[in-house]
């Protein structure tokens, strides 16, 4: 009996947080800004644009909610070498596809904090050398292999209507890659098998739908 009674408390009032926290709202951030990529001992810098949905499954009280999701991103950065002859513009583009889970915390209504782990795969990746040689130059495409990264999002949002929010967030992520050699005359681009890191700072648009 006790047993029954201990059973039913716990799978009760987990079923109760679920279907709580199904009654809250979806989350879809809109969001944008600055990427760097610390690669080959070089800064790559560019900007980011993103998509992100977001579901709660489970209600710890009013003020946490477990979250997953999935998430779209287009990101670009570049780097410039140059010496006294010759430059090598480097371009990286890439198109990831992701999965997100995380905690949502409401501080003081409108204010919202989101802890997110972030895991990110490009099914593509356009990396571009620019050649530049006294008066010659060259464009130069570089064959990836693969390209993914792993990190952690914190996000500060305002609410600033019951459906519209805004907000800032920061994203850091170790990434790994595997490129090939790229060359023009006797400028050789080094290819690479190993782990960069990786930074994106942000500004959110939020709709939370009901």
């Amino acid at each position: 009996m006790l047993l029954r009674i201990i059973l039913f408390l716990t799978y009760g009032t987990f079923f109760s947080n679920y279907c709580f926290a199904l009654l809250k709202s979806n989350d879809l951030f809109v969001e944008g800004g600055f990427s760097g990529y610390y690669l080959l001992e070089d800064f790559y810098t560019g900007g980011n644009g993103k998509v992100t949905f977001t579901l709660p499954v489970y209600s710890v009280d009013k003020q946490f909610d477990l979250i997953v999701g999935g998430s779209g991103k287009i990101e670009r950065t570049s780097y410039l070498t140059q010496s006294n002859i010759y430059g090598v513009t480097s371009d990286i583009t890439s198109y990831q596809l992701g999965l997100v889970s995380g905690i949502k915390y409401r501080v003081i209504s409108p204010f919202y904090i989101y802890l997110l782990g972030n895991a990110y795969y490009s099914p593509y990746t356009h990396f571009e050398n620019h050649f530049y040689l006294y008066y010659f130059d060259s464009y130069q495409s570089v064959k990836v292999d693969y390209n993914m990264n792993a990190g952690l999002e914190l996000k500060f949002i305002y609410k600033l209507f019951r459906d519209f929010g805004v907000g800032l967030s920061v994203y850091g992520s170790y990434g790994y890659i595997k490129f090939n050699d790229s060359s023009f005359l006797s400028i050789v681009y080094q290819g690479k098998q190993g782990g960069y890191l990786i930074f994106n700072s942000n500004i959110n648009f939020v709709y939370f739908i009901r």
